[in-house]
């Protein structure tokens, strides 16, 4: 049994007399990134408890928000920031799908009274970290908002920096 007599499983798929033709595969062309775009993905709950997930959500919420106001920087907006949650996806394919130039992700983690909340943005086309900080506080201090709006307005002025390099 072979390919020539058309019979066999690869016979029957390209037809008796036929050979399989070589078929090139075209090069996937990649769209450009738009450097001034940015995509906030969820944060990550590492919090022992599950629970602490709408912390996580509520971060996230807030960057997006503080961020979105930088004049000349564009974010992508939650709902589509949303689905990469747990998707497993890497940065530079998020950042294709999205059409941004640099990804924002991070992770938070609330065990008792304490708070740790860290962000990295990434330059998706080397998948390197362009900027990393941590910030821990205790959420019985008075000052906790103070602190994690100092936080954001840190990761507000290193999004601006950046945006204004890549020009």
């Amino acid at each position: 049994m072979t390919d020539d007599k058309g019979i066999g499983i690869k016979a029957w798929l390209t037809g008796p007399g036929r050979k399989t033709e070589k078929v090139e595969a075209v090069p996937k062309r990649l769209a450009r990134m738009d450097k001034h775009r940015i995509a906030v993905l969820p944060l990550a709950n590492i919090s022992p408890d599950p629970q602490d997930e709408y912390f996580a959500e509520g971060m996230t919420d807030e960057l997006i928000s503080t961020i979105s106001r930088i004049h000349g920087l564009r974010v992508v907006a939650r709902t589509s920031s949303m689905r990469y949650k747990g998707s497993g996806k890497g940065v530079s394919e998020i950042s294709q799908e999205l059409r941004t130039g640099s990804v924002l992700e991070g992770t938070v983690r609330k065990a008792g009274n304490r708070l740790r909340v860290t962000a990295q943005l990434v330059d998706p086309e080397s998948e390197e970290n362009l900027w990393s900080e941590t910030t821990l506080t205790s959420l019985s201090d008075i000052q906790v908002l103070q602190t994690l709006t100092s936080y954001l307005e840190g990761v507000v002025l290193t999004c601006r920096n950046l945006s204004i390099r890549k020009r």
